[in-house]
């Protein structure tokens, strides 16, 4: 998910931030992110339950425009460009969520794109989608993890 940091509060007890990013209320650890209030940022939501009630998670981030490398401007933009901008807080997990394995596909499609040396940026975009497009295609229950014996 990517948004802009609107506001940032430190909760009650001191040991939380609540970080507003897109008219969300998210609960982060991370506190750096007290002085990043306008910045825009990339972060998958995590859910855990308190008290009956879902709290939604900021942990793992980066800021949009941080990237250094082709592979990882690539990855940014591709990961921008298929994420719902939620108005509201997202939906509980249930099972397997369908952007979850997206992410991961994500996930092994820069780490496979980062060991190609690519020339340009277009070339970095080029080699990512296709390597995106082939972890979509690829069956795990092909795979057979099972020792030998």
């Amino acid at each position: 998910m990517q948004g802009k940091i609107e506001a940032v509060n430190r909760s009650k007890s001191g040991k939380t931030l609540g970080v507003k990013v897109g008219e969300v209320w998210y609960t982060s650890k991370n506190w750096e992110l007290e002085n990043k209030v306008g910045a825009s940022i990339t972060f998958e939501p995590a859910a855990s339950e308190f008290n009956g009630k879902t709290m939604w998670w900021l942990n793992d981030y980066v800021e949009v425009g941080s990237s250094t490398t082709p592979a990882d401007q690539a990855f940014d933009a591709a990961y921008a460009q298929h994420q719902p901008r939620p108005t509201q807080a997202p939906p509980a997990p249930q099972q397997a969520h369908p952007s979850k394995m997206d992410r991961e596909a994500s996930i092994v499609a820069q780490a496979l794109t980062k060991a190609v040396t690519c020339t340009n940026a277009q070339q970095a975009w080029e080699t990512y989608v296709f390597l995106y497009n082939k972890v979509l295609e690829w069956n795990p229950g092909d795979f057979d993890d099972s020792i030998p014996y």
